[in-house]
């Protein structure tokens, strides 16, 4: 029986344990959690779609990686169906969204366009169509003066009362949950141990998975790891306005599930900007997107998160360790967590079961980021 230890309990470390358990993995799973309060997976509402750039052209892998978040996604709705809501993402053809969007939408999406025979989304294509009056009269305060395009499958999902439902049904699977924070990693006996803050308690364990996030640039000081971390603001409309998903000059906007906007757009590094200036500032960007909006009652609230990004080229990283056998890695899910994590979970688990790589695995298999010291960390500790 294999005992595995998963190191962060988000997005990567809880779709990683959603698949394990899932192929039947025969044995134990420890998933420790730290609790992070600027972990990025843990926002008031996240949205999900399949074009987050200013492009629609389809990544080679982007049809397996939005199946797999969908059929994640779906088996979670069953438990919380309130905390995910199928939706479709709204995008105001403006400035250099205007060119791109529109261009690559007619290359790749259209029968005649000039990449449509390249087009590697055949099977259950997404939905791509112009925003029409109808929908303008469905959802009023999406009016702006551009065009608009309307792309799904997307998904609004309120992550923040989403993980305490997930992990208490992964462990009433069996899975054991620990609320701590790891410190290290170090070898014994052919096994690795895990050092906690908590505790000088011992867990050792056949295979570890590092799952965690913004804790990558210090556990791998020679990645190239950038930080980058926003705020959301959670808004309670004067009277009840029910929109759908709409992202417009970096300002991303959803719905929580009772009915309160969540907005944001800004980026900061290091301490958080004071609560005011946020709040005043992201109210302004949406009256400035969307003038017909509805105005915000005062009792708003400010969530901050940080997101780990590979900048190389912002995949995904991982895989095992190339110096320490039975070390794995499942990390830097950036800005598009939801689109690429759940994918690159699934293609993971497959490696740690010892089976061989789908297709698909080199796109995010971690040596692509094997620098010269290697993926050396100062808190993995051999013999």
């Amino acid at each position: 029986m294999t005992h595995l230890a998963i190191v962060g309990a988000g997005l990567a470390g809880s779709s990683l344990t959603h698949w394990l358990l899932e192929s039947g993995f025969e044995g134990t799973i420890t998933l420790f959690d730290s609790r992070d309060p600027l972990a990025g997976s843990t926002g008031p509402t996240l949205l999900c779609h399949p074009f987050p750039g200013r492009s629609l052209a389809p990544h080679p892998h982007l049809s397996s990686a939005m199946n797999s978040t969908t059929t994640l996604l779906q088996k979670w709705m069953l438990l919380a169906p309130n905390l995910i809501r199928q939706t479709n993402m709204w995008r105001p053809l403006k400035g250099n969204n205007l060119k791109r969007l529109s261009q690559s939408h007619q290359d790749w999406w259209t029968p005649r366009g000039q990449y449509a025979h390249q087009n590697p989304w055949i099977d259950k294509p997404p939905d791509i169509r112009p925003v029409i009056a109808e929908d303008i009269e469905q959802y009023p305060a999406f009016k702006t003066p551009y065009p608009a395009l309307k792309t799904g499958p997307a998904f609004s999902i309120d992550a923040q009362e989403l993980y305490p439902v997930i992990h208490k049904q992964f462990s009433d699977r069996g899975v054991r949950i620990i609320e701590t924070t790891v410190t290290g990693v170090f070898q014994q006996d052919k096994k690795w141990c895990v050092e906690t803050s908590k505790t000088s308690k011992q867990y050792c364990f056949d295979k570890v998975i590092l799952a965690f996030g913004r804790q990558t640039r210090s556990w791998f000081p020679h990645l190239n790891i950038t930080l980058q971390s926003g705020s959301l603001l959670r808004a309670t409309p004067a009277q009840p306005t029910p929109i759908e998903a709409l992202s417009l000059n970096g300002l991303h906007i959803g719905q929580h599930n009772d009915g309160d906007w969540v907005f944001g757009s800004t980026r900061w590094t290091g301490t958080p900007p004071p609560l005011e200036n946020e709040t005043s500032l992201l109210q302004s960007r949406l009256k400035e997107t969307l003038p017909h909006a509805p105005t915000m009652t005062p009792n708003t609230s400010i969530w901050s998160g940080t997101r780990t990004i590979y900048g190389s080229d912002r995949m995904p990283l991982c895989g095992e360790l190339p110096q320490h056998r039975n070390i794995f890695v499942l990390t830097a899910l950036g800005s598009k967590g939801w689109l690429w994590g759940p994918w690159t979970a699934n293609l993971l688990q497959h490696q740690i079961q010892g089976l061989s790589a789908p297709d698909g695995f080199d796109t995010v298999n971690l040596l692509r980021a094997n620098t010269e010291d290697g993926w050396y960390s100062p808190f993995i500790h051999t013999q």
